[in-house]
């Protein structure tokens, strides 16, 4: 594996969260894949599972 591939995927996993999956019926961990919207203090974000790799939104209070 490439240097800037190891740090991609240690950046990935360093910004997972564990939430419940609705597709796995089970808390699993979820990484951020892409930015929505910021308004208000709040960001509306896509998270992906890392186990079944669907996508869900989430919203980040800052």
């Amino acid at each position: 594996m490439e240097p800037d591939e190891l740090a991609f995927l240690e950046e990935m996993l360093g910004s997972a969260e564990l939430l419940d999956c609705v597709t796995c019926q089970e808390d699993t961990l979820h990484v951020y894949e892409e930015v929505i919207s910021v308004a208000d203090g709040l960001t509306e974000v896509i998270m992906r599972c890392t186990s079944c790799m669907s996508t869900r939104p989430h919203l980040v209070i800052d």
